[in-house]
C-alpha cells in the first residue's frame, strides 16, 4: 500500500464534510466579524464625542451569542483538522475494496443540470454499506470503484478514484 496522501487542500475541495466544517470555521467569524466591528466602531465614535462632555460613558460589551458562534466555528476548525486526518490516514493504510457507484444526484446551477452528489455502494465482512460523497465527474453510475475503508470502522470510507493526486 504505497499511496501519497492528498494535500489539505485537495480533501477540503473534494470531502463533503471537510468543505462543512471549512464554512463553519470561516464564514462564522467573517460573518461576525462584518456584523460587529461597524457596532464597535460606532459605539468607540460616541464615546470619542462625548468624552469631552463629562457624561458618563457606558462601557460596550460583545453580546454572548458573539462567544457562542466563535466557539462552534473553533469546534468546526478542530473537526476539520480531524477529518483531513482520517482521509490522509484512510488514503495512506486504508483497505482497499471494490465498490460500485449507485447514483449521481444531479443539482441545478444557474438553470442548467450539473453533478454534485455520488451515492455509493460496497460489501465488507459480509455487510452491505451504503455511502454518498461529492462528484467530480469521470465516473458514471454503475461504475466499479476503489474504496478505501477503515478495518475496525467500516462505515469510515472513501472512493480512491477522487483522492488521486
Amino acid at each position: 500500500m504505497n499511496r501519497s496522501y492528498p494535500s489539505s487542500w485537495a480533501i477540503v475541495k473534494q470531502d463533503l464534510y471537510s468543505i462543512l466544517f471549512a464554512c463553519v470555521a470561516v464564514v462564522l467569524p467573517l460573518a461576525l466579524l462584518v456584523f460587529q466591528l461597524p457596532s464597535f466602531i460606532i459605539f468607540k465614535l460616541a464615546v470619542s464625542k462625548y468624552a469631552m462632555t463629562g457624561v458618563p460613558i457606558p462601557e460596550y460589551s460583545t453580546p454572548p451569542l458573539v462567544y457562542y458562534l466563535m466557539g462552534i466555528a473553533f469546534l468546526a476548525f478542530i473537526g476539520l483538522i480531524i477529518r483531513i486526518g482520517i482521509v490522509k490516514k484512510l488514503t495512506r493504510g486504508g483497505v482497499s475494496i471494490e465498490g460500485t457507484v449507485k447514483d449521481i444526484y444531479m443539482g441545478t446551477s444557474l438553470g442548467r443540470s450539473s453533478p454534485c452528489v455520488m451515492e455509493y455502494g460496497y460489501m465488507y465482512e459480509g455487510k452491505q454499506y451504503k455511502k454518498h460523497c461529492i462528484y467530480k465527474g469521470g465516473i458514471s453510475k454503475g461504475q466499479k470503484i476503489t474504496v478505501l475503508l477503515n478495518a475496525q470502522r467500516p462505515r469510515q470510507a472513501i472512493v480512491e478514484e477522487l483522492f488521486r493526486n
